[in-house]
C-alpha cells in the first residue's frame, strides 16, 4: 500500500518498527475507554507478528507530517474470513473524522476476503465510537463486561474449590508438546454452543494461543479426569497484569466446580510471580454461569463493552 493523505495527517502501513510509538497510543485509547490496559509491549508485539495479522496490507499509521505516529489501525483475522477492526485514535484527536476514515481503509482491504465478516469491539463509554459504527451500517451483537480482582485483598470465597463428582477431576499444569491437540479439541468442544464462537483449525488456534510470543506454559493449566482433558485456563501476563484468557469446560463435566478450580489456581500462579491485578472479558449473557464463577472467585466488573459486526456484502453496499 501507497502513503496515503486525511486532512492534515499521512497514513502508510505498520512496520513492526512502528511498535514503540504505538503502543503509549494503544495504551492512551485503553485507559480513557476501560479505565486501565491489560495489553503489555510484549503482548502487543506478539498481535504484530502473529500470522494472523497481514501487517504490510492491513494495517495503518497515521502521522503528522514531520513522521510522528498518532493513531494506527488494524485487521486480525481471528478465523480465515472474521477480521476484527481496531482502531486507535487518542481522545485528544477524536471527532475529527481520523476513525471514520481508518474504518473505511480497513474495511476496503477486508472486502477481498470473500464473505468476510467485519467486527469491532467498542466500550459502552465511547459514545463517539458507537456513532461512527452505526452510521457505517454496523449491528450491536453483545455486550461484554470485564472483571478484575486484587490479589493482595481476600476473596468472598477463599477457600479453593476442590471438583467433585466422579471420575475425579485433577488441576495439572499444561505439558508442552503433550497436550497442544487434545487442549485445542476440548476448547472447540467446550465453546460449540457459545454465542461469540467462531470455529478454528488447529494451526489457527496453536498460532493464537500456544505458539503465541506471550504464551506461557507456566500459567495455563487443565483439568484431566482419568487422562481425558475435562477443561482449561490460559492466563497472560500484560505489562504489570495478568489476564485470563479462555477458561473452557467441557459439557460432560459442567457444575462440578472445575472452572473455579481453575480460575482459583490461576491466580495462585499470578500470585506466585508478583502480578497482584488480574482481570478478564466474560460475554454479559453466558449461558454457562461464567460471571457468576467470576464473581464467586472475587472477581468485580470493572467496565462494559459490545461487539458489532457487518458482513462483506454490506461493506460493498
Amino acid at each position: 500500500m501507497a502513503m496515503t493523505v486525511f486532512k492534515q495527517w499521512l497514513i502508510r502501513p505498520a512496520t513492526l518498527a512502528d511498535m514503540t510509538d504505538a503502543y503509549p497510543i494503544h495504551l492512551a485509547c485503553d485507559v480513557a475507554d476501560y479505565g486501565t490496559s491489560f495489553i503489555s509491549y510484549a503482548g502487543l508485539q506478539a498481535l504484530w507478528q502473529s500470522a494472523t495479522v497481514r501487517l504490510s496490507t492491513e494495517s495503518w499509521v497515521v502521522t503528522t507530517p514531520a513522521g510522528r505516529i498518532v493513531s494506527y489501525a488494524l485487521t486480525n483475522y481471528e478465523a480465515a474470513a472474521h477480521g476484527v477492526i481496531s482502531v486507535y485514535v487518542p481522545p485528544a484527536l477524536r471527532s475529527q473524522g481520523l476513525g471514520t476514515h481508518l474504518l473505511g481503509l480497513a474495511e476496503a482491504q477486508l472486502t477481498q476476503t470473500p464473505g468476510a465478516i467485519a467486527e469491532c469491539r467498542v466500550a459502552d463509554a465511547n459514545g463517539a465510537a458507537q456513532h461512527v459504527l452505526a452510521r457505517a451500517g454496523y449491528v450491536r451483537q453483545r455486550g461484554y463486561v470485564r472483571m478484575a480482582i486484587d490479589l493482595t485483598r481476600p476473596a468472598p470465597d477463599a477457600i479453593l474449590a476442590q471438583p467433585t463428582g466422579q471420575p475425579p477431576l485433577v488441576i495439572t499444569p499444561f505439558l508442552p508438546g503433550q497436550d497442544e491437540a487434545a487442549v485445542y479439541r476440548a476448547h472447540e468442544a467446550a465453546f460449540l454452543d457459545a454465542y461469540d464462537h467462531v470455529p478454528t483449525t488447529f494451526a489457527e488456534w496453536s498460532a493464537g494461543h500456544v505458539a503465541n510470543a506471550g504464551f506461557d506454559p507456566g500459567l495455563c493449566f487443565v483439568g484431566r479426569a482419568e487422562g481425558e482433558i475435562a477443561g482449561l485456563i490460559m492466563g497472560w501476563r500484560r505489562g504489570a497484569n495478568g489476564w485470563i484468557g479462555p477458561v473452557a469446560v467441557t459439557r460432560a463435566y459442567r457444575g462440578r466446580g472445575l472452572a473455579l478450580a481453575l480460575v482459583q489456581r490461576l491466580f495462585t500462579a499470578f500470585s506466585d510471580e508478583g502480578i497482584t491485578h488480574v482481570g478478564l472479558s466474560v460475554d454479559a449473557a453466558n449461558r454457562t454461569g461464567a460471571n457468576r464463577v467470576y464473581a464467586r472467585a472475587g472477581m468485580q466488573p470493572t467496565q462494559t463493552y459490545a461487539t458489532y459486526t457487518k458482513s462483506a456484502a454490506v461493506v460493498n453496499g
